[in-house]
């Protein structure tokens, strides 16, 4: 962690915290300093500590993996930071050791890493990039909410950013394959705290013999007592378990034949098409456009080139994929993977069959501009926070309204109709 404080201050919380063993870089004038804090379950032996980064040896008490850390506090001046990337690169070099880099870098990946403020510097985005492609580092993700930084303001003022991540190398990620990292809630600090949990098996089920003797039965308890609630939900000691749907007319049902038809007849009604009447007169209006030259072109197969061309222009900057690799690894690496990607897209459009994980997106943005759906939460939350705390004589209500989707209210013969109006074959 970088810290102001000097080590006589930080040995004190560290004691608070039941931290055994410590290694400091002292801040120096302005310039702040590393605190790197561990428990007896952990070996560490320092390899180099520099004011921007401490780089360890870890190895695990109960286990035989052991692997190189990296410690990181990007610098925020540019040209220092630059150097920070130099220095690691040759840590890298010297060293054949599964990789993990972890901490603040000071600087996000992509676009979508950052929320309000100043535009984002695009060459630094670039070198941060580079360096990650350069070091064949692969970013291990996250889980709860996307940024990590915040600086306490509110309104037009507020900026958040996703300057803290974990990288690993690929022998790192083959070592520990259900590593997470968990981005805590904010306390005190403006940036949350990362969580590493390491999915090693001895070590968990030394600590699951530890803490949770006589799982298994617990288990088959509360499994048995699920089944219970299955079977007879109704049930008085099961009154917390009740499922209640309303009807149209008022009346609330907890029958579970009604419920089942009540959800039934919901969704045939929301599917079912309302015949709208006067759509030829609708269609006729409509001008043929599209020229059987452009059908031609539109119904080509696709080509290696025109895959290529696709992946080349995708900025390098924008979201990761679920792999966790972003466009440039792509466009680096384009004559190693090209050929299995052209593949892969070829024969989407002759058998129109495309893998789930390959349509899927890591951060799903709302249709708000600049705002994430994760915000959403956040929103709701300090709205709810404030009802529950009026003022004087004034009262706040929150509503709900339910919104159906523009597309379940499609109708796809008319939509059909359109398209081959406008002369699509």
């Amino acid at each position: 962690m970088e810290t102001k404080q000097k080590q006589n201050y930080m040995e004190i919380i560290k004691r608070r915290m039941n931290f055994y063993r410590a290694y400091y870089v002292n801040p120096i004038r302005k310039a702040r300093g590393l605190a790197l804090w561990w428990r007896n379950d952990v070996q560490v032996q320092v390899i180099k500590a520099v004011k921007i980064f401490i780089d360890v040896h870890l190895s695990l008490k109960g286990n035989s993996n052991s692997f190189n850390a990296t410690f990181i506090y990007g610098n925020p001046y540019r040209e220092e930071r630059d150097l920070l990337w130099e220095d690691i690169l040759l840590l890298k070099a010297v060293s054949p050791e599964p990789w993990l880099c972890i901490s603040d870098f000071n600087v996000v990946l992509l676009e979508e890493e950052k929320l309000g403020g100043s535009q984002l510097s695009a060459s630094q985005v670039r070198k941060f990039q580079s360096f990650i492609s350069k070091s064949n580092l692969i970013d291990l993700g996250y889980k709860r909410l996307l940024y990590t930084w915040h600086n306490k303001q509110f309104g037009p003022t507020s900026i958040q950013e996703r300057p803290d991540r974990a990288l690993g190398s690929i022998e790192w990620c083959e070592l520990f394959p259900k590593a997470a990292i968990l981005h805590e809630t904010l306390r005190g600090s403006d940036h949350r705290p990362l969580i590493l949990t390491l999915e090693c098996r001895k070590v968990l089920s030394n600590w699951n013999y530890a803490h949770f003797r006589g799982t298994k039965n617990e288990i088959e308890r509360l499994q048995n007592r699920v089944e219970e609630i299955y079977a007879d939900p109704l049930n008085s000691e099961n009154n917390q378990a009740k499922e209640n749907l309303q009807r149209d007319d008022g009346r609330w049902i907890d029958s579970p034949e009604e419920i089942k038809t009540k959800i039934l007849s919901f969704f045939k009604h929301l599917y079912r098409s309302s015949r709208p009447s006067g759509i030829q007169e609708v269609i006729e209006l409509i001008p043929e456009l599209v020229s059987q030259e452009m059908n031609d072109q539109l119904s080509a197969p696709v080509t290696d080139a025109d895959v290529k061309k696709v992946i080349f222009d995708l900025g390098a900057s924008k979201a990761l994929g679920p792999d966790g690799f972003s466009g440039l690894f792509y466009q680096n690496n384009w004559n190693v993977i090209g050929p299995d990607i052209c593949n892969t897209v070829k024969s989407f459009f002759v058998n129109g069959f495309l893998c789930k994980q390959l349509n899927r997106t890591n951060n799903q943005a709302a249709f708000i501009p600049n705002r994430a759906i994760q915000d959403n939460i956040i929103i709701a939350h300090e709205v709810f926070e404030h009802l529950r705390k009026p003022k004087g004589k004034k009262h706040s209500m929150a509503v709900k309204i339910d919104m159906h989707k523009a597309y379940d209210q499609v109708e796809w013969k008319f939509f059909q109709a359109i398209l081959l109006n406008f002369g699509f074959s």
